[in-house]
């Protein structure tokens, strides 16, 4: 009788059902270290990127060299097709386009982590708005015509939240491994942040005090700080630093650590420019929240550097 074990294994192998083997060579390759894949930066990710450059640049001539800064860009009949809308859309399709390329680079089973994912754009998106009602507005929190029209006001850190925490419930039940699969989607939110920031400052809505600051966008007559193009261009530094340092592989943990402490101290100084804004003890809730977001970003500094040495 053959006990060929080699044999055996493939023998094995070929009666696993469809997709399992590729599964599990996924999960061999993570275990092993071995992320030889596809590079993160492919010829979609390029396309996509020079389409946001494109678009970029033509809302920075719309603003700054045609002086131009009306919400609507084309105006047909009575119908002013603002760009808000098809701007957030193209960010959640990059996103996921980024988080695929980063599953296949890093060894990571993409059917999984797509189904995470499904759950955390769906959980995010709904306790964004829920959350910016609740703190920014409690007095309309139990107004219905006010907690479902999702058509606008979310709060970012809502969705971060709310989307963080299903994400990491979703990859538990899947068998994504959490950190790896946390970091898959932040580089993918980070990439669609470019789309969404992009959003904000076509419309504007995030008006900041008056001033007489070169980016400074005129807003109902009044020049203001558009906070909405100062994360943008803080996005576009962000996404930058973790496109170059993934080139290699690095210590799980580095792509949070980046993010939470950079983003944290940018927000908390952004939001002393902001007006119309709620409060509480001096801060806004997004003040408050950027506290343990530098802690957690402190935290995982300090486990990448102690995994370097």
């Amino acid at each position: 009788m053959d006990r060929n074990p080699r044999r055996m294994r493939i023998e094995f192998a070929a009666m696993e059902r469809p997709g399992e083997t590729g599964r599990r060579a996924t999960a061999l390759r993570a275990a092993t270290g071995n992320v030889r894949g596809t590079p993160l930066r492919d010829v979609g990710t390029t396309l996509w990127l020079a389409l946001f450059a494109l678009l970029f640049l033509a809302l920075v001539a719309r603003n700054f060299v045609l002086g131009s800064s009306e919400i609507g860009i084309v105006r047909v009949g009575p119908i002013v097709l603002a760009p808000f809308g098809p701007l957030v859309s193209l960010g959640v399709l990059f996103g996921i386009h980024l988080m695929r390329v980063w599953a296949q680079r890093f060894a990571l089973a993409w059917e999984d982590v797509f189904a995470a994912v499904g759950w955390m754009l769906v959980v995010g998106f709904v306790g964004s708005h829920v959350l910016d009602v609740a703190l920014y507005r409690p007095q309309q929190l139990f107004e219905p015509g006010v907690l479902l029209d999702f058509r606008s006001d979310y709060s970012s850190f809502g969705g971060f939240v709310c989307g963080g925490v299903t994400a990491a419930i979703a990859f538990r039940r899947y068998g994504v491994p959490l950190l790896r699969g946390m970091e898959c989607t932040l580089y993918g939110f980070i990439g669609g942040w470019l789309f969404g920031r992009l959003a904000c400052f076509s419309v504007h809505d995030h008006p900041g005090r008056e001033t007489t600051f070169p980016l400074g966008v005129p807003m109902g007559g009044v020049v203001r700080h558009d906070l909405g193009l100062y994360e943008l261009l803080y996005t576009i530094g962000l996404f930058a630093v973790v496109q170059g340092g993934a080139r290699s592989r690095r210590p799980d943990g580095w792509v949070v650590a980046v993010a939470a402490t950079s983003y944290a101290p940018v927000r908390f100084a952004l939001d002393f420019l902001r007006v119309r804004d709620a409060t509480y003890a001096g801060l806004t809730p997004a003040q408050w929240a950027c506290i343990p977001l530098f802690v957690l970003g402190i935290v995982f500094v300090a486990r990448v550097r102690a995994a370097r040495s």
